[in-house]
């Protein structure tokens, strides 16, 4: 018994003597066991020590999140640290090597396979790295990426130089550097005849990332001088999208080479967050949103549920006011579908896609609210066809509104009501299919409340001793009771739940806020609906067009004084 008991003893003594030998092997091949010099950086643990002779960092997150995740910036760590700094608090590892001077070429290339190594050999993060280059870091970024996009989430790129015959070389609109430039040519051991002739920059060398599908978000000032758009981030968006590679761009107007990123850094963290297995949560998404704006048709430019989430906002007394827009436009689908005869031939239904760039731009949103589909079945039975159209306007819906920085909440379709404007067929079945496809898109990132499902639901039950009950009279257009169920539900996926109120009023004056409250906030969202609306243009007639943008807004804000001073005498 003693034998077995020793034996057993030196066969695990051995296992575990092979383990470390193979971790330590594992490190060595990765650049040996470095010596780790710790320290803090924005409250985070940084860790500093060398790898193939390089100088790298890592700093870690309190608590990582599910799988490693982390976000390599390969030059100028710590210049507009806020995406890094959020990512940290969502769970990642940040990571920087020192390769400076070295323009992404090989020797820089070589460098980073040692780095990316030790990183997911020995400290055991994810295989797929988020990689962020600014400016010349792009270099960096892209060309590691087309030598692994196997190993690439996801890139997130900051006025980045994408063909070095821009920058530093100066053949183009920029004026170069001509001290860079030898540096450069020399680290690609290239003369400037064979330099020009080159067509491994990233500009030239898309193709194996597009064919990998990595997404990319590039973050530019359009009037950048130093590394012009133009030949840059615009020739590789536009080769990119050509080869079939996912790309969004935020063009920042006006803006030159400075300042990088975005001062609210959430458009660039729900980029990366909805490319590792991540999001955003609703409350990060509102806390990061001053200006809110909805869109949809008749449902939502009736301005009832818009009116009763505002309300809900004015309870928050947040210190910076949040501009709740309600731009919902009557008949309007996001398929550009209509049925003959509409409006007995007056028009057709309008299309979001003929105004959205020019609401989207007068609006400037942070955050999107949308709610479409009651009219893109076109009320009748199920279409494969119609549905494909409702799909593809909403991904144009949500590349639009990235595009400028924002984010987008879709809301699946209301109810409708079979039993108030029968068919020969249940239109709300077809809207079920409608539905489910937009809550299978939470999958892939997509920020959705489920009205459809909770409104459906909701009729039921109230059936069950109520026949006759509706929020709809009309089979479409939710009564003042059916506009404050759909704000109800809004509002408890961004984290409160209001359904002990029957109305907007009683909420708040269940908050010891006057009832008197409650119409002045409809007249806000009134008057804020018909200018911006009007403003911006369409193709529906009959809508109000309302004072210009200017004077709406100085109505808008006696209307907030008047509703804050009857607000603060009750906190």
């Amino acid at each position: 018994m003693i034998r077995s008991v020793r034996w057993l003893c030196c066969v695990v003594a051995i296992l575990a003597c092979v383990a470390v030998s193979d971790r330590t092997a594992r490190a060595q091949a990765a650049g040996g066991a470095p010596e780790i010099r710790k320290s803090e950086w924005n409250g985070y643990e940084r860790r500093d020590f060398t790898i193939d002779g390089r100088a790298c960092l890592l700093v870690l997150p309190k608590q990582p999140a599910a799988g490693h995740p982390w976000i390599w910036r390969t030059e100028f760590f710590g210049h507009e640290p806020q995406a890094d700094i959020a990512l940290l608090g969502k769970g990642f590892h940040v990571a920087y090597m020192d390769v400076q001077n070295m323009y992404g070429a090989p020797v820089a290339l070589d460098h980073m396979d040692k780095y990316y190594d030790y990183l997911v050999q020995t400290r055991e993060l994810s295989a797929k790295t988020v990689l962020e280059g600014f400016s010349r870091g792009g270099l960096f970024a892209l060309n590691w990426a087309a030598r692994h996009p196997d190993r690439v989430a996801c890139i997130y790129n900051d006025a980045p130089v994408c063909d070095f015959k821009s920058w530093p070389a100066g053949f183009g609109k920029a004026k170069g550097s001509p001290d860079d430039w030898k540096r450069c040519l020399a680290a690609y051991q290239l003369t400037e005849a064979q330099a020009r002739e080159y067509k491994l920059n990233p500009v030239d060398h898309l193709a194996g990332l597009a064919k990998a599908k990595v997404p990319l978000l590039h973050v530019c000032g359009d009037a950048d001088e130093v590394v012009p758009f133009e030949e840059n981030t615009q020739l590789l968006a536009k080769r990119y999208r050509e080869l079939g590679g996912p790309i969004t761009v935020i063009a920042k107007a006006g803006v030159g080479h400075h300042p990088h990123s975005l001062q609210n850094p959430l458009p660039i963290v729900a980029f990366v967050l909805e490319h590792t297995g991540g999001s955003l949560t609703p409350a990060e998404l509102l806390n990061g949103s001053r200006r809110i704006v909805f869109l949809g048709d008749s449902i939502t430019a009736a301005g009832g549920y818009v009116a009763g989430f505002d309300a809900w906002l004015t309870l928050q007394q947040t210190a910076v006011p949040r501009r709740v827009i309600c731009a919902g436009l009557p008949s309007e689908t996001v398929s550009g579908l209509s049925e003959d005869g509409h409006a007995g031939g007056q028009f057709p239904r309008p299309d979001l896609a003929e105004r959205l760039d020019r609401i989207l731009d007068l609006t400037k949103p942070d955050l999107v609210i949308a709610c479409y589909g009651i009219n893109c079945g076109i009320y009748e039975p199920f279409d494969a066809g119609r549905l494909a159209k409702y799909q593809a306007g909403l991904e144009n819906l949500k590349r639009a509104v990235e595009q400028r920085a924002a984010r987008l909440v879709l809301v699946t379709p209301p109810f409708y009501d079979d039993l108030r404007a029968p068919k020969k067929f249940s239109y709300n079945a077809v809207l079920d299919r409608y539905s489910e496809w937009l809550v299978g898109q939470q999958k892939q990132g997509w920020h959705v409340v489920d009205l459809h499902s909770a409104m459906t639901q909701a009729v039921q039950r109230r059936r069950a001793s109520d026949p006759q009950f509706t929020f709809q009279p009309d089979g479409v257009h939710p009564n003042d009771a059916g506009q404050w169920y759909v704000a109800a539900q809004l509002i408890r996926w961004f984290g409160d739940d209001v359904a002990g109120a029957s109305t907007p009023a009683d909420m708040l004056t269940a908050s010891g806020v006057p009832a008197s409250v409650w119409p002045l906030i409809q007249q806000r969202v009134n008057v804020l609906r018909d200018s911006y609306v009007g403003t911006a243009g369409h193709k529906r007639p009959g809508v109000a067009k309302g004072v210009p943008v200017a004077e709406a807004e100085k109505q808008a804000a006696e209307l907030t004084e008047k509703i804050q001073q009857l607000i603060t005498p009750a906190k």
